[in-house]
C-alpha cells in the first residue's frame, strides 16, 4: 500500500502490486517466482538473467492488467476551440458525478474537419457505450458535421444558448400564469 498527495492536497491510497513490493509465486511455487528476489538471488549478472528479470516484470504486468476495469460508459466531449474549455469542464464534472468517464478533445469542424472525423472514428467501434457531446460556441457547426458521420448519439451543447434560455423563461412565465389562474 502506498500513499500520495494530489496537487490539490487530497491524500490518495494505492494498492501496489508489482515485482518490487510483492513476492509473486505462481501457484505458491517459489521455483516459479516472478518477483525481484529472483534477481537478488542470482550469483552472476548475465544478459540472460537481465532478460529473465524483464520477462518476469512483463508477466506480472500482464497478470495485473485485468485488475482494473475500463470505463462502463464514456462521454467524448469535442470542443470547437480552446475558448470552450470552461463550459466543457462543467460538462465533464457533471459526467464524472454520474459515473460517466469524460474524454475531452479540441477540434474545429470548420478548420480541421478531417481531424474531427478521425476523433469520431476512434470511438466508433469501441465496446464501451459512448455519447459524443459537441461544443462549438455560436456557430454550432460541429454537432451536425459529427452527426452526419456517425451512428453514435450526438448531443450539441454550447454555452451560448439564447434560444434555450428564452424558452425556459417563457415556460416559467406560463407556469406562473397557470399557477395564478388556478389560485383565482
Amino acid at each position: 500500500v502506498e500513499y500520495g498527495v494530489t496537487t490539490d492536497g487530497k491524500i490518495v491510497l494505492a494498492d501496489v502490486i508489482d515485482n518490487d513490493s510483492w513476492r509473486v509465486w505462481p501457484h505458491g511455487d517459489k521455483r516459479l517466482q516472478l518477483d525481484k528476489q529472483f534477481y537478488r538471488d542470482i550469483k552472476e549478472v548475465t544478459a540472460e538473467a537481465l532478460q529473465q528479470l524483464i520477462s518476469n516484470y512483463e508477466k506480472v504486468m500482464d497478470l495485473t492488467a485485468g485488475f482494473t476495469s475500463g470505463p462502463k460508459c464514456q462521454a467524448v466531449i469535442i470542443m470547437g476551440s480552446p475558448a470552450d474549455l470552461t463550459h466543457c469542464e462543467k460538462i465533464a464534472g457533471s459526467c464524472k458525478a454520474l459515473g460517466i468517464t469524460p474524454i475531452l478533445h479540441v477540434s474545429s469542424a470548420h478548420k480541421t474537419t478531417r481531424e474531427s472525423l478521425n476523433i469520431l472514428a476512434k470511438y466508433e467501434d469501441t465496446a464501451v457505450p459512448t455519447v459524443i457531446i459537441a461544443v462549438a460556441g455560436r456557430s454550432n457547426g460541429l454537432g451536425p458535421v459529427l452527426a452526419g458521420n456517425t451512428t453514435l448519439p450526438i448531443l450539441a451543447s454550447h454555452d451560448y444558448m439564447v434560444f434555450g434560455r428564452i424558452l425556459c423563461l417563457q415556460l416559467n412565465n406560463l407556469n406562473k400564469l397557470l399557477v395564478s389562474t388556478c389560485h383565482n
